[in-house]
């Protein structure tokens, strides 16, 4: 089934928002970051409340999430 998602820049992105993030728009230190987050949000996972579906507990840290073992869904 095809998803018709709306496609956002970082700057108005906020938590919770089911939308791609537009990957020009990102710094590039954090880019994979939304690329595992649009990856998920695609495939219709439910994303983990910690990290938004990123993977990352502290994304500037480059730590997994202790919530989804870095995977960005929720279990």
């Amino acid at each position: 089934m095809d998803r018709a998602l709306e496609t956002i820049s970082i700057e108005e992105y906020k938590q919770g928002i089911e939308a791609l993030i537009d990957l020009n728009t990102c710094p590039i230190r954090i880019r994979s970051d939304y690329v595992r987050r649009n990856a998920n949000v695609l495939a219709g996972k439910k994303l983990c409340k910690r990290c938004d579906g990123t993977g990352n507990e502290l994304m500037n840290w480059y730590s997994r999430c202790s919530t989804c073992d870095g995977t960005g869904v929720s279990g």
